[in-house]
């Protein structure tokens, strides 16, 4: 009986190393792009729902000054009677100053719940009150709400929103 040997060709099936080494390769390189992609889509998902939150707070808070009769618009008047800070409920007012304010405080928070979710991103707000007179008297009020918060993952400095409202004297 003869015993013969086989011996391996290039003719049989299977992957040599550097195939086996470049298909890795390929696998890594696809599976690190989709992972950064579902990283930006992530943060600019995050980034779209805090301009959401703010953009909703800014249009409550000028809604309530829109609604207050023209003399009623001023510095350290309340946005509406709900919300002038007696017996319990938030005060929410027209600033004195031009300071920032702080969104986080229990007033804002109980006025607009969804900045809960906006807490860790340190919001703040500026409203300017500015009137213009004719004749000695008031015959316009702008009111312009500017709104800055951190941006997602601390990256890129501050993200802001502004919103404008123009009231004219009534009659």
């Amino acid at each position: 009986m003869v015993v013969r040997q086989q011996r391996y060709s290039r003719n049989v099936a299977g992957m040599t190393l550097i195939e086996v080494i470049t298909a890795s390769g390929i696998t890594a390189l696809v599976f690190l792009v989709t992972i950064s992609a579902l990283s930006v889509h992530r943060v600019q998902q995050t980034k779209q729902h805090q301009h959401n939150v703010m953009l909703n707070y800014a249009i409550h808070y000028l809604e309530l000054v829109e609604g207050l009769d023209f003399a009623e618009i001023k510095k350290g008047a309340p946005i509406n009677a709900l919300y002038d800070g007696n017996n319990g409920a938030p005060g929410i007012f027209i600033p004195n100053n031009n300071a920032w304010i702080d969104l986080t405080a229990n007033d804002y928070l109980v006025f607009q719940p969804e900045l809960a979710w906006m807490s860790s991103f340190n919001p703040e707000m500026q409203v300017v009150l500015t009137v213009t007179q004719d004749s000695g008297e008031d015959y316009s009020k702008h009111l312009s709400l500017v709104m800055r918060w951190d941006a997602p993952l601390g990256r890129g400095g501050q993200l802001s929103k502004r919103m404008d409202l123009v009231r004219m004297r009534d009659g």
